[in-house]
């Protein structure tokens, strides 16, 4: 999914640094994998060994890739990207091609 997404945003923003559009790129795919975890399984889980309730640890993920996609300033035009990543998880999870863990 990464490399479609890299190249939408390379074609949507021409002018951005191209260090900036790989982070942003990566970024959106952990967010979008980390968003799909969370909707299937919720916010609280329950641990694997102890069964004592947690958070969902890809509620970090979401933190972290949240704050890597605002800290690129120079990525202006993001909504083909985020379209394209969406159109894939979902294309992905309909073919069980998603590991969710």
């Amino acid at each position: 999914m990464g490399e479609i997404v890299l190249k939408k945003l390379k074609d949507d923003n021409p002018y951005a640094p191209y260090d900036e559009i790989e982070i942003y790129a990566a970024a959106l795919t952990n967010f979008c994998e980390a968003e799909e975890n969370v909707r299937n399984y919720g916010i609280i889980i329950a641990h694997p060994r102890t069964g004592v309730p947690m958070d969902n640890p890809y509620l970090k993920i979401l933190d972290a890739a949240s704050k890597q996609m605002l800290a690129c300033k120079r990525i202006r035009n993001t909504q083909g990207a985020w379209d394209v990543a969406k159109k894939k998880m979902a294309r992905q999870e309909s073919s069980g091609a998603v590991e969710i863990r």
